[in-house]
């Protein structure tokens, strides 16, 4: 087994951190599409929002109520927040979804 330089340890280290890095980077997209995609399931959420908005001004706007309610919810906006808070975010948003799913049936 050879033992590595400084130099090869320290770029080791910095590539770990940046594959790290991207796939958390990943992971927090797939998580806010989750939590965008639940948004328009939850009515006071898309409130005056016709199904899948195709204006930018109306997703900007569904955004900001997303992250006006997350604020309300968890004390922070879902950029501030961690992988595990946007999870907690997430199931949270699901079972108000789920909630409203079921009262309208």
């Amino acid at each position: 087994m050879k033992e590595l330089t400084k130099l090869e340890a320290a770029r080791l280290i910095k590539s770990l951190d940046e594959q790290k890095r991207k796939d958390e980077t990943k992971q927090r997209t797939a998580l806010f599409r989750c939590i965008y995609a639940l948004g328009f399931e939850v009515s006071f959420l898309n409130k005056n929002v016709k199904g899948r908005p195709e204006e930018k001004g109306d997703r900007e706007i569904n955004i900001f109520k997303i992250n006006k309610f997350a604020t309300n919810k968890m004390q922070k906006s879902t950029d501030e927040m961690t992988i595990e808070e946007l999870k907690k975010f997430r199931r949270m948003l699901e079972a108000v979804a789920k909630k409203e799913q079921e009262k309208d049936e």
